[in-house]
């Protein structure tokens, strides 16, 4: 899967952009801050981001759910 996610943007003329360890602790200042447009995420962790969110993620345009069920 690691190949799929890393080389399907780099071949598509994209960016590939890896959080460091203090972007994991605000998931949320780390997709504003880097523009991030699309992001392939488990639904457990997605949630637990939103719980903590604190304003918007205005350029955020794909979310790519994948590896638990998916709740509404």
């Amino acid at each position: 899967m690691f190949l799929r996610d890393a080389l399907t943007p780099l071949s598509s003329g994209a960016t590939l952009v890896l959080p460091g360890d203090d972007d994991v602790r605000d998931p949320a200042a780390f997709l504003a801050a880097e523009s991030i447009t699309v992001c392939h995420v488990v639904p457990s962790l997605a949630a637990r981001w939103l719980r903590r969110a604190q304003g918007t993620w205005e350029s955020l345009r794909l979310a790519f759910f994948t590896g638990e069920p998916l709740y509404a």
